[in-house]
């Protein structure tokens, strides 16, 4: 069982980004901004992986997607989550995942998956999120497909 830390080293989370992002995340500024809350997965002392929150319902309209479905005021978001090199398949992102559930349980939490990132699609679906929308959007030049998913408030009261 890994320790999870808020906002914990963020200065090492930067070189997280840069030695692990497999391309599937592109926003590296919401490591330091405070709009977001930064969940640390800790070993030792040392981060090994973390996520990045948005606590708020409004993540499509921030972000340009395009999605059809309307998101309950109750919602938070998963911006990104990335695993130190080394650390893969060691249970990080789950312990990260299991954690916000657990923490944010009477929330929806959402994340959006780009089709062709088959580690994170295999992860969310392992860990109780279900498909809501599918969508595209122009990134760079190319034309991306995404799926949003969504865990379920447990207590939506």
């Amino acid at each position: 069982m890994f320790k999870i830390e808020k906002n914990y080293k963020l200065n090492e989370l930067e070189k997280i980004f840069d030695e692990n992002n497999q391309g599937f995340v592109y926003d590296k500024a919401s490591i330091t901004s405070d709009e977001f809350i930064k969940y640390v997965c800790v070993e030792n002392g040392e981060p090994i992986g973390y996520l990045v929150l948005y606590p708020k319902c409004d993540f499509a309209v921030k972000d340009d997607y395009d999605i059809s479905v309307s998101i309950p005021t109750n919602s938070i978001y998963i911006w990104h989550i990335i695993t130190k090199k080394g650390y893969e398949g060691r249970g990080v992102a789950k312990s990260l995942i299991n954690f916000l559930k657990e923490e944010y349980k009477r929330f929806n939490i959402y994340a959006i998956l780009d089709v062709n990132n088959f580690k994170s699609n295999k992860l969310h679906e392992r860990l109780g999120f279900l498909p809501v929308d599918k969508f595209e959007k122009a990134y760079k030049e190319d034309l991306e497909v995404y799926t949003l998913v969504r865990f379920y408030a447990q207590d939506k009261g």
